[in-house]
């Protein structure tokens, strides 16, 4: 099983989460899951056991290693609740979360890629 999406929307960084209500978080989770079942236009498949995601980020500002990754997590969260990925465990999910430069922001992108392993 392979799943690769590119969508429009942009990982945020975790400083903008920080101290802030639940339901704003919330709020980017449920962001993350339409936009998902957008880009793919079927069920995505379920997962079964443990899996490689890839997440690149291609944006203007670069961003910090733990700022990127902890932006992630509503797309992780949302993977989780579509049922792409078991759990967001070490033991179930190898997590990787890069980033690339985009030219200007009308090219801020991401790109998810999915895969279990063998």
């Amino acid at each position: 099983m392979g799943v690769r999406l590119r969508v429009e929307k942009a990982v945020k960084s975790l400083n903008y989460f920080v101290g802030r209500h639940w339901r704003v978080k919330h709020k980017e989770t449920k962001e993350w899951e339409w936009v998902i079942r957008a880009a793919h236009k079927a069920p995505l498949p379920k997962a079964s056991g443990k899996m490689d995601l890839t997440i690149t980020s291609i944006r203007t500002r670069s961003l910090d290693k733990d700022n990127l990754t902890g932006g992630a997590k509503g797309l992780v969260d949302a993977l989780k609740r579509l049922g792409a990925i078991v759990d967001d465990c070490p033991d179930l999910l190898n997590l990787d979360v890069r980033q690339e430069k985009a030219k200007n922001a009308t090219h801020a992108q991401t790109v998810i890629e999915l895969k279990e392993v063998r």
